[in-house]
């Protein structure tokens, strides 16, 4: 992750100090995220994660701060923002806006045994059953909506016209009729911590929380948790879907679009790739990173739809 805010330790004690917190004992700069600054601090009673949002602003910001509120106050576990002095949810430095959250201590495994990948489905099903907040959006960033963007960067690439076939495979699967829910919509091992004895899996990091298909967090959670570079493990995902189901039982429509979804969530990560290391920051080093998930969509695409509706 590019730093983009460095803070030496005055300044985050002065941070602090808005919330109340005169020590600080320890800090570090966090790698991971791509639109954050993100340092772990230890005060004398707590550890801490002081995020500086480098791409949204104020708004956004407390929209996503009132999400993570809104879902603690539900009984939802995940990160817990800590409010300062003024019972404020954000705060700013260098006119950038500020969030300060309760560490989650635990673990990133990027390979999870069959009872964590349960416990992730239970987690996610619970937040399905979550009522959306009106600010949350109402589409994808990145999703089928997004993907005529492709007209401006590379109309005439085999990639967009690889997209606009993905589209209309997706398309085709009754899409007015699939429920929706609040979904992550990013939901990669890399956002879920796992605590310390391997109990229970906590999913974290909301940045990308909208109003939208609760298949297609499935799809995407599949894309993220449950493959090894370009194939669907089907053991995984069984018991992530045996998780999910002691929670909310799948519709017959979203069970027939589950493979469909799986390869729409690759589709569409392969085009926030694409268009993140080739338009908006480009960086040679990534600009085949994309190919992965296009793979992963194709060999997803070219297995029997029994594969899928099998498992349940």
């Amino acid at each position: 992750m590019a730093q983009y805010t460095i803070l030496q330790k005055t300044a985050i004690q002065a941070i602090l100090s808005r919330y109340g917190i005169a020590t600080v004992t320890d800090w570090k700069l966090l790698e991971g995220g791509s639109a954050n600054t993100n340092y772990w601090i230890s005060t004398p009673e707590a550890q801490l994660v002081l995020t500086i949002c480098e791409a949204k602003n104020a708004q956004q910001t407390q929209e996503l701060a009132g999400l993570l509120e809104y879902l603690h106050q539900a009984g939802f576990s995940t990160s817990k923002v800590i409010r300062n002095l003024s019972q404020q949810l954000v705060e700013f430095w260098e006119g950038k806006p500020v969030i300060l959250k309760e560490y989650l201590i635990g673990q990133v495994m990027e390979s999870l045994p069959s009872h964590l990948l349960e416990s992730v489905g239970q987690q996610l099903g619970k937040l399905h059953l979550l009522a959306a907040p009106d600010y949350v959006p109402k589409t994808i960033d990145y999703g089928l909506e997004a993907f005529a963007e492709m007209e401006t960067y590379a109309p005439n690439s085999v990639f967009y016209i690889w997209l606009k076939e993905i589209q209309q495979y997706v398309s085709e699967y009754n899409l007015p009729n699939l429920p929706k829910a609040l979904i992550h919509s990013d939901l990669f091992y890399n956002n879920i911590i796992v605590d310390a004895v391997q109990s229970k899996a906590i999913i974290m990091d909301f940045e990308e929380a909208s109003d939208y298909y609760r298949v297609f967090d499935l799809g995407m959670t599949i894309t993220g948790v449950c493959s090894q570079s370009t194939e669907v493990d089907l053991a995984q995902v069984k018991h992530l879907l045996l998780g999910y189901q002691q929670v909310i039982q799948l519709l017959d429509v979203e069970i027939e679009a589950l493979q469909a979804f799986i390869v729409y969530a690759a589709a569409a990560t392969a085009f926030w790739r694409y268009r993140q290391y080739h338009v908006l920051n480009p960086e040679p080093a990534m600009q085949n990173h994309y190919l992965l998930m296009k793979n992963l969509a194709d060999s997803v695409r070219s297995l029997s739809k029994t594969c899928f509706t099998d498992l349940f």
